[in-house]
């Protein structure tokens, strides 16, 4: 057998924080109080044979009142980032040419909203496009031979509309990996060659 020693000095990769899903600043705290003070009197006297039942009821408690009294953030998880070129002056864009569309979509006979929703969309693929490669080109501009590969690649990726995760990089984490390649390199069984040569002797019947 072949024992391999693998000495993994990169940092554990943690993830993000956690995000707090309530807002905080719009709570209304003297409802949330009424509602904990009524539910825990609801709740039954603690003991040795249900204590657990008793705390994942009460946990409910806090998460139930908290729902009905404090409003909950929007998720910005699943979001798609914007590009590095974009701007304000594009968004004001894209804002004109979805409005002007929702305009025509109302009223599909107008010939009025159908022209102005064919002069936004134009304009605004036009200046997307001026965007897109001026940024492309302040970036190319602001190259030097010591740039780190890692950054441009990323920047570069970003050019194309995707972003990886910085969180959900499989290829750091070597438990998600190293077991399958050790045991391919150094199984933990082989054959011998008396094994072998017997099978080579075996003749199908």
């Amino acid at each position: 057998p072949i024992i391999l020693n693998y000495h993994n000095h990169s940092p554990p990769i943690k993830g993000p924080p956690p995000l707090l899903k309530y807002r905080i600043k719009k709570a209304d705290w003297d409802k949330y109080s009424d509602l904990v003070r009524v539910k825990v009197h609801s709740l039954p006297s603690v003991s040795s044979s249900n204590f657990l039942t008793c705390y994942d009821d009460f946990t409910q408690c806090l998460i139930s009142s908290a729902d009905e009294s404090i409003p909950i953030k929007n998720s910005a998880r699943g979001k798609i980032s914007s590009p590095p070129w974009w701007d304000s002056e594009c968004s004001s864009s894209v804002r004109r040419r979805n409005e002007a569309e929702k305009t025509f979509a109302a009223d599909l006979t107008s010939l009025d909203s159908y022209l102005v929703f064919q002069r936004e969309t134009a304009r605004c693929k036009r200046l997307l496009s001026k965007k897109k490669t001026k940024g492309w080109r302040d970036f190319c501009e602001s190259l030097a031979p010591r740039s780190p590969a890692s950054m441009v690649w990323r920047r570069i990726k970003s050019f194309r509309g995707y972003l990886s995760d910085d969180y959900n990089v499989p290829s750091n984490d070597t438990s998600s990996w190293l077991p399958d390649f050790t045991n391919k390199l150094a199984p933990p069984y082989v054959p011998t060659q008396d094994c072998l040569s017997l099978l080579d002797n075996v003749t199908p019947s």
